[in-house]
């Protein structure tokens, strides 16, 4: 009997430990589950180490190539075109003959003009011998002073016409050499608009342009800086430029001209930016891209953009990773440039920072590294 119930007691205690051996294992998966299901909902992230490197600060602008000079030439005489010396596309110097104009009426006028100041001279060498003579005799008291005065005035009166007849043949003679007309800087002729035997007219309505020229040993670019720039426009002088027609060349420019006022429409000021062009390479009209180094800021700490959060009062922070939960820091940038920013304090070069799934961290919670760049 005593045999019986000890084995009954040894049974009841085996059931007993083994539901207590359930009990545990249960809880034990329990946790598991729960330890698994929260590692499951922990996000996923991106990070990377910031960069130690020298940053620079840019800005850019697009314009247009210009010529450093460019003028219209035209006739300034009316007359048919008798010939043309130069073509679109040519290269011509200071003073070179481009086209002549139909010279014959000029010409005439010149001659008629220098006759007129013959015929001018003669009367003030006739008018100046009647005066001597009128005063020989006033000084004999053989005429009066109102014949001496007559003489006198009619000298005047010669001498008068004979500076009139002279400015009169100087400027037939400036007119006559109107009909040649020359280039005043040397440069390319750009545009031919006029055809030999076209008679050009010089009037308000009348067309008597010929040629454009423009210079392009030196071409230049207008850019219009924002106003958000402008603190930054005193300190440089440099300038990079690439251009749509050779992308895999950068030119150097040189910061010329300031306007040093703004466009109220626009709110923007204009910048020129030349460029040597000896090799004339760089034509006028290409569309190019200024780029300028505002600021360089040697061994800077530098991070991705989009690192960096904002809250609504203006705070700067960036998550970072401390055995394995993310660890906000509140940071201080300075110059931004090419989707980068320079952290100045909070942040150190060895730090992990999260790059990407920053949105989903939460300070002090786990997270899942997808990727580690170093």
């Amino acid at each position: 009997m005593k045999s019986r119930n000890r084995i009954l007691i040894i049974i009841i205690i085996l059931v007993a430990l083994s539901g207590a051996g359930y009990l545990v294992y249960s809880r034990v998966q329990s946790v598991a589950a729960e330890q698994q299901k929260r590692r499951q909902l922990a996000p996923l992230v991106q990070v990377q180490k910031p960069e130690l490197k020298d940053f620079q600060q840019k800005f850019a602008y697009n314009g247009d190539v210009l010529p450093m000079q460019q003028a219209n030439i035209f006739s300034r005489v009316s007359g048919n075109i008798e010939k043309m010396y130069a073509d679109i596309g040519e290269y011509v110097h200071a003073g070179q003959l481009l086209a002549v104009v139909d010279s014959t009426s000029y010409a005439a006028q010149m001659r008629q003009n220098a006759g007129l100041l013959a015929q001018a001279k003669a009367a003030e060498q006739n008018a100046e011998a009647t005066y001597k003579r009128s005063k020989d005799l006033f000084n004999q008291k053989l005429i009066s002073q109102q014949d001496l005065d007559n003489a006198s005035a009619a000298l005047h009166t010669a001498q008068g016409q004979v500076e009139a007849q002279k400015a009169a043949l100087e400027n037939a003679e400036i007119t006559l050499n109107y009909c040649k007309i020359t280039a005043p800087f040397t440069g390319y002729i750009t545009k031919r608009l006029l055809d030999p035997g076209v008679y050009v007219v010089v009037s308000p309505v009348g067309n008597s342009t010929l040629y454009t020229l423009q210079d392009m040993e030196t071409v230049k670019i207008y850019i219009y800086v924002q106003e958000r720039d402008i603190p930054f426009v005193d300190s440089i002088h440099d300038a990079s430029v690439t251009l749509d027609a050779y992308p895999d060349k950068v030119f150097h420019g040189v910061v010329s001209k300031t306007s040093n006022s703004l466009d109220l429409a626009t709110r923007s000021m204009t910048l020129e930016v030349d460029i040597d062009n000896k090799d004339h390479i760089i034509k006028p009209g290409m569309f190019a891209t200024v780029s300028f180094v505002a600021a360089t800021h040697h061994n800077a700490i530098v991070v991705p953009a989009e690192a960096l959060q904002t809250d609504d009062q203006g705070r700067k922070s960036i998550f970072t990773v401390v055995d394995g939960k993310a660890k906000k820091v509140n940071v201080q940038t300075g110059i931004q440039a090419d989707n980068e920013v320079e952290v100045t304090s909070g942040l150190s070069d060895s730090d992990e920072i999260i790059v990407l799934g920053q949105d989903q961290a939460k300070d002090g919670n786990a997270i899942r590294i997808a990727q580690q760049n170093q």
